[in-house]
């Protein structure tokens, strides 16, 4: 048996001229070697509670060896990998937009518009704000051993001395030269600095001697950055949501478009000032860019396929996804949460919370004749977990009739068995009309993979 795609990915569901193809908590990916078919929807990973900060929301993190540095209610933390000790360090200001940078001895905390640093050295906090060129600063990077900070709402950016985060030279700073902008973002990628502006980036590289850094004259473009958080290094590509809404991947110095029109709708909603996250996470060989809404689920983005998906937690399909920031830690992918908690990746829930699975199809239609949809059979295969249950999966159908598009129907639930096996779920009857969208739906914690549907319609 050849398995028909149900859905491949999300592409925007109020967004009119698109099929509205939807994939919620299951994301597309190569078939098992042998198998029939190309595509198949997997299951996301929940997960699992490492450590309660208890502050407030995670605004970032960062892995310098055993220790895991943690920007979070306002102060920074350090969690031992080892011994799971967790340490107040300091305050810092609460901010979304949070940026950490370490060169491997000190690390840097820019937050609030201003900078502190901890010392590993001599495990001290300090504030060097005061001794930069600037009072009021953007963001932090490091590479090659220096820091690189940017001035808010200016042109100018600094470097601080090697290896050392406390210490800043009032003349140390250089500015935009190609086409000047307000600087919102520096980061660093491929051993280089990456300077975003509101409508343009420049590439800059560590020199040596007394200039220390030098602009490279390929590394121009007129590409800003929309929100300064967007920029992510993930594999070999630097993602961010350009200035004009739309999310673009740099290898090299060649910007691409990676969204489609149904993402870069739902990020014209949106400005700089709603509190939106980027991160990165890696699982089973795909490496994943998540844009994540406070207000509803995270659109994320497969960088093994070119897919987008949507991710969230709870029963509500409109809910957000729990998860807003992200690092590797010790080889372990380890998430942090609203709700001030550091957790591990996999799982079948979102730390006890429900996942809810769902895809939506393409919308299946013969042209302008009515066809009777005599059935839909889906094939899933579920992994072994004891709910001392069946679980369950749901079909919704939604018909075209000659006007228009009706509202979807009820739920039927089939049995997907007691797990660990490939299951088919057959549904009959399902009206006659001249186009059939479906919806698939799975709400109990087991891992659940769509291979396909067939159909079965008739003139």
């Amino acid at each position: 048996m050849t398995y028909v795609p149900f859905a491949r990915q999300s592409v925007g569901l109020d967004h009119r001229g698109y099929s509205q193809e939807r994939a919620l908590n299951w994301y597309a990916r190569a078939f098992p070697t042998g198998a029939s078919g190309e595509l198949m929807l997997a299951p996301c990973p929940g997960f699992s509670k490492r450590k309660t900060i208890g502050a407030g929301d995670v605004r970032a993190m960062l892995a310098l060896g055993v220790f895991l540095y943690i920007a979070a209610g306002g102060k920074l933390w350090r969690l031992n990998y080892n011994t799971g000790a967790l340490t107040e360090l300091g305050n810092i200001a609460d901010d979304v937009a949070t940026t950490m940078a370490t060169t491997g001895t000190d690390v840097a905390v820019c937050a609030g518009g201003g900078l502190r640093a901890w010392s590993t050295d001599t495990a001290s906090f300090h504030n060097p704000t005061a001794t930069l060129p600037f009072s009021d600063i953007g963001s932090v990077a490091a590479g090659d051993g220096y820091f690189v900070a940017t001035e808010i709402t200016g042109k100018r950016f600094a470097y601080s001395g090697l290896n050392d985060a406390r210490t800043w030279d009032a003349l140390d700073f250089y500015s935009a030269e190609a086409d000047p902008d307000q600087i919102k973002r520096v980061v660093n990628a491929f051993q280089e600095f990456w300077i975003f502006g509101e409508s343009t980036c420049e590439v800059w590289s560590v020199v040596g001697g007394s200039d220390v850094l030098s602009r490279n004259p390929g590394g121009v473009f007129d590409t800003g950055i929309a929100w300064k958080a967007s920029a992510v290094q993930l594999d070999d590509a630097l993602y961010w949501v350009g200035d004009d809404k739309v999310v673009y991947r740099a290898r090299g110095y060649q910007p691409q478009r990676v969204s489609h029109e149904g993402v870069e709708a739902l990020l014209q909603d949106y400005d700089e000032d709603d509190a939106l996250k980027f991160f990165r996470y890696v699982w089973k060989g795909h490496s994943f860019y998540v844009i994540r809404f406070p207000d509803r689920p995270a659109w994320v983005y497969d960088t093994t396929t070119g897919l987008w998906h949507e991710r969230n937690t709870g029963a509500d399909r409109a809910d957000p996804w729990l998860a807003c920031c992200a690092t590797e830690w010790q080889g372990v992918q380890v998430l942090g949460t609203p709700s001030g908690k550091v957790v591990n990746i996999g799982g079948l829930t979102d730390d006890g919370a429900t996942i809810a699975r769902e895809a939506v199809s393409v919308p299946f239609v013969v042209g302008d004749e009515y066809v009777t949809m005599r059935g839909l059979t889906a094939h899933l295969k579920t992994g072994e977990t004891d709910l001392g249950r069946d679980a369950q999966v749901s079909l919704e159908v939604r018909r075209k009739t000659y006007d228009d598009w009706r509202t979807w129907s009820v739920e039927r639930w089939r049995s997907l068995g007691d797990g660990g096996e490939d299951k088919v779920a057959r549904w009959h009857a399902l009206g006659r009309a001249r186009g059939w969208q479906f919806r698939l739906r799975v709400t109990d914690p087991v891992e659940t993979a769509l291979y396909g549907v067939t159909y079965d319609p008739a003139r």
